[in-house]
């Protein structure tokens, strides 16, 4: 069973799905260089899951939900993507 939309308890406060963790680390100055044929930037040493299925790079940031202090003002690129997909796959999304 997914885990996404869940929120995570932290004695009694509650913390969406999304919501970046102090214990978090996000990639500082990844190495980004032009893609081959000059198609837009990436990762010097991009992989598969940098980038969503519509060719989007996304931000690299470890996965580390529930550690640390919550940072509501910070999105986790990797769980808003499972997000987006779930609420696509549920029909969830609006019209936008």
């Amino acid at each position: 069973m997914s885990d996404v939309g869940s929120v995570a308890d932290r004695g009694g406060m509650v913390v969406p799905y999304v919501t970046t963790w102090s214990g978090e680390d996000w990639v500082r100055f990844p190495r980004v260089v032009e893609r081959r044929g000059g198609m837009g930037i990436g990762y010097a040493d991009e992989i598969l899951a940098d980038r969503d299925s519509k060719g989007v790079l996304w931000d690299r940031v470890t996965g580390k939900r529930g550690q640390g202090r919550p940072e509501f003002a910070k999105v986790h690129p990797l769980r808003q993507r499972r997000g987006d997909a779930q609420a696509a796959v549920s029909g969830v999304r609006g019209s936008g």
